[in-house]
Formats: structure tokens, C-alpha cells, sequence
């Protein structure tokens, strides 16, 4: 579905060329030998299909059932849009318009409202932590920096936004977190039981600092890690601990000063935490008219993706180390016996059997049993050969729509939204209108996205319905001849 999404353009010049190899073939068939005469021509094709072999081989490898792959497709594209794009540009706006209103207060409330918004943001899945820390960089360093000087304002905004992080980690964990891990369908969905999270409770439960532990901590993803260890129920101490000294978390640092048209941009504060122990903190001042302060701050934007990355490989190499060298300890963690009556674990030697459960379990169970029965149904309905042949076209069409709304989006961003920063002033470069941030190819490309939105709702609409249907007509399961039809 990624790989649709990202070459569909790719992937129909990739078919065309094939059509027309083929094409030239087959008028140059009758000069050519028959297979009849000489099987080992294996390379010769004659008059059979409209694609070569190869290409037509990897259609079929690639669209075995293609109604999965195209709906899969839209949502890769949702997701892309709602981070990269929605996410990204309302909260640098958000962010903009919050900078310019704390500036007209003192600084004890500018302090507050920006600890509240910071970490009103941080509970948002999608929303990323940099532009936080940008605009903290421009909100305090601008309100303290008379008080405390430019180094010393430097230094507050590092110490509040690290509080910001780790106030809401502890919200993710034992506001999300926990609440959400009392549920067992809850459980179930993140899959308690697999192996995977085994791996990963073996290596946060251990105390004190470990490798594994710290990878995991600093390279996974903010919101879900720190739910998920709500869920599984860690020490709170032990958790802030292993995320405390080694955060790898870019911060982006701007002070504006506005006497004499002057500018002095602390662009980046980088906190690089070495395994034994230490927090370092590279800052930079930039000047806009000095070259050397602008390498280098290009070049700690580059140092800080390569840590993130390298965080990132660690944890994953952390939880699949864990997996092959731990399996006793993995083994030894309690099985949710809940959540396993939802969903049976498969182990070596078959299927791990859920225990005798009572107490009122059983309703849980039975409404689950509901959604798989209608989980299979979607899935019989869903498939092509059941899809009706405007539903296969609303398909094609939305992922169509959208590979070419992300490829706007992301070959030519600049041609799609201004130039905008936190920094920058809604009511000067905006006008004062938000909207202004879209240019005409900007919009161009979001009635693509909505148009591929308004396809994958009706093909949702239509699935959901006919699976319904399917499950009155045959509750026990029979097959139907072509449910689309009817």
C-alpha cells in the first residue's frame, strides 16, 4: 500500500512501457521463431497478454487481492496528510498566533499558559515536540531574557520544556496508560500477549538504566510508548528514570530580538545522552548574517535526524535481541488470561488455551465473537471478485486522487504553502487570514485528498452494509455467490 501510494506514478509508466515492449513484440511475431520449434526460447513471448511476463509476474504478486491494497492505500495517504501535513502546518499557525499573544503579558503568566499549551499538545498523538520547543525558545527567551540575560533565558526555556516532557509522559502513562489497560478489549488490541510486548515488558520492567531499556524509552514513538507502559502497568519511577538522563530530544531554540532590526537565533539545542551517563547540550547562536553560525547550525540539524534515527534502529534492535536471547524470561511474565480468551496465543507447541473465566466475562466474549463474525464477513465481501464494478473503479479512482495529492504535497511543498515559521507574524506575512497559507496548488492538492476521502467513505459505507446483509443471509457462514450485486 506504501509503495502505491509513493510510485503510482511510477508504477503506471512502469506498466505503459511494459504494454508497449509488448506491443512491439507481438507485431514482430511473425519474425520470430515459434516456441513449437524451439522450446528454449524462453525469452521470445508470442500474442500473450498485453503485458510481459516479469511485469504482468509482479501485478500479480503485488495486486493478489487488490481491494486490501487499495483501501490500505487511502489510509496510508490519510495518515501522511494528517501528520505531515494538517498536524504540522495548524500547530506551527497555533504556535504563531500563541507567540504573539503572550507577548502583550508578564512574564508569570506567559510561564503558565505556555507550560498549559505545551502540554496540552504533547497528549496529542500526532503532534510532534519540536515545534514546542521551537516556540518556547521565542515565547520565554523574549519574556526573561531583560531579567535573566539572553544564556540564563537560554536555560529556563531548556528546563521547562524538559519538565513539559516528562509531565506528560506521566499523564500518557497513568492518565492514558493506565485507564485504558482496565479494559480487556483494549489489551487485546495492542496485543498484550504477543510476543512483542512481552519482549518489550522484559525490557522496561528491569530496574535501574540498561541498554535496551534506554533504546526503547528514547527511539520509540512519545505518545504510544508511554501509553503502553500505562498498560503493562511499570513503575512510574523507573520509567521517568530511564527517560530522563538519556532523552534524545531535539530541541529548536529561537530568540528574536526586534531593537535595530537585529536577530540572534539560538537555533539548536541538541541533548545527546551517552549510555554511561551525562547530558551534554550543544548550543548555537546564530547571527543571520553570518555564514559560519549558519553551517553550523545546518549541521547540527543533520546530527540531530542521525541521533533520532539511530535511537529509533536501537529500540528495534533492542526488542528483537530480546526476542531470540530472552525467550525464559519473556516466557516467565503471566499470561492476561482475559485478554487471551479474546484472542488465543499460537506457541510452539500449538495454541495457548485460555482459562476457565467467570464472573461476567462471558458478555465480553460474546460481543467479541460478534465482531469477528462480522470481521470475516467484510473480509468475503471485500473481496474483488465480490466488489461490484463501480465499487472497484471508486477504488482505483481515490488512490489515484490520492498518490497524486501526496505527491504534491511532498515534491512540492513550496509550490502548495508559504514559507511560514513560528516565528513569523500571523497579521504580516498572513494578512491575517490562516487560509493564505494554501497557495492554488496547495489546494489543488487538499480537493484531490478530499476527493480520495469522499471514495474511501463510500466504499466504507458500502462494505459495512453489505457485510451486514451477508451476515442476516448466511449466519452460519455459507458463502454467497456475489453480495456486491446485491
Amino acid at each position: 500500500a506504501v509503495l502505491l501510494v509513493a510510485c503510482c506514478p511510477l508504477i503506471c509508466g512502469f506498466v505503459l512501457l511494459s504494454r508497449l515492449n509488448m506491443y512491439i513484440r507481438n507485431a514482430l511475431a511473425t519474425n520470430l521463431v515459434s516456441p513449437a520449434e524451439d522450446p528454449s526460447e524462453k525469452n521470445v513471448v508470442f500474442l500473450g497478454g498485453p503485458l510481459t511476463p516479469k511485469v504482468s509476474s509482479f501485478i500479480r504478486e503485488m495486486f493478489a487481492e487488490p481491494t486490501p491494497v487499495l483501501s490500505k492505500a487511502l489510509w496510508v495517504g490519510v495518515l501522511y496528510f494528517v501528520l505531515d501535513v494538517g498536524v504540522l502546518k495548524v500547530v506551527t499557525l497555533i504556535l504563531s498566533w500563541l507567540n504573539d499573544t503572550l507577548s502583550q503579558y508578564s512574564t508569570g503568566v506567559t510561564m503558565a499558559i505556555f507550560v498549559v499549551v505545551g502540554i496540552s499538545l504533547f497528549l496529542l498523538p500526532p503532534v510532534p515536540g519540536v515545534p514546542v520547543y521551537l516556540t518556547g525558545g521565542v515565547i520565554l527567551v523574549n519574556a526573561y531574557e531583560d531579567s535573566l540575560g539572553f544564556w540564563g533565558a537560554i536555560l529556563l526555556c531548556i528546563t521547562v520544556c524538559f519538565f513539559i516532557k516528562l509531565s506528560a509522559c506521566t499523564i500518557q502513562q497513568k492518565g492514558f496508560g493506565e485507564v485504558l489497560g482496565s479494559y480487556v478489549s483494549i489489551r487485546k488490541t495492542v496485543g498484550i500477549n504477543s510476543v512483542t510486548i512481552r519482549a518489550i515488558n522484559v525490557c522496561l520492567s528491569k530496574p535501574g538504566l540498561s541498554f535496551y531499556k534506554v533504546a526503547i524509552l528514547c527511539g520509540g514513538p512519545d505518545w504510544p510508548t508511554s501509553v503502553l507502559c500505562g498498560i503493562l502497568k511499570l513503575s512510574l519511577p523507573e520509567i521517568i528514570l530511564g527517560t530522563t538522563p538519556f532523552r534524545s530530544v531535539p530541541r529548536f531554540v529561537m530568540a528574536e530580538q526586534g531593537w535595530e532590526n537585529m536577530k540572534e537565533q539560538l537555533v539548536h539545542i541538541e541533548a545527546f545522552k551517552k549510555l554511561k551517563g551525562g547530558f551534554q547540550s550543544n548550543l548555537g547562536k546564530l547571527k543571520n548574517d553570518d555564514p559560519e553560525w549558519s553551517a553550523l547550525a545546518s549541521l547540527m540539524l543533520m546530527v540531530s535526524a542521525v541521533t533520532m534515527g539511530m535511537t529509533s534502529l536501537a529500540a528495534i534492535y533492542a526488542i528483537e535481541r530480546t526476542i531470540s536471547t530472552c525467550q525464559d524470561e519473556i516466557d516467565a511474565i503471566p499470561i492476561d488470561q482475559e485478554a487471551l480468551q479474546l484472542n488465543p496465543v499460537r506457541i510452539a507447541g500449538g495454541v495457548l488455551e485460555p482459562e476457565t473465566r467467570g464472573g461476567g466475562f462471558e458478555d465480553v466474549l460474546i460481543e467479541d465473537q460478534k465482531d469477528e463474525a462480522l470481521t470475516a464477513a467484510t473480509l468475503h465481501v471485500n473481496q474483488w471478485a465480490n466488489v461490484p464494478s463501480w465499487g472497484r473503479k471508486n477504488l482505483i479512482m481515490g488512490v489515484v486522487c490520492m498518490s497524486a495529492s501526496c505527491w504534491l504535497f511532498g515534491l512540492w511543498g513550496d509550490n502548495c504553502f508559504i514559507t511560514f515559521n513560528v516565528t513569523d507574524d500571523i497579521q504580516d506575512r498572513l494578512d491575517g487570514n490562516w487560509f493564505y497559507l494554501v497557495k492554488d496548488v496547495g489546494w489543488i492538492a487538499i480537493g484531490f485528498f478530499g476527493v480520495a476521502c469522499v471514495n474511501l467513505h463510500v466504499f466504507r459505507r458500502w462494505s459495512n452494509k453489505t457485510a451486514k446483509q451477508y451476515l442476516k443471509e448466511f449466519p452460519t457462514g455459507a458463502p454467497a455467490s456475489n453480495p456486491g450485486v446485491a
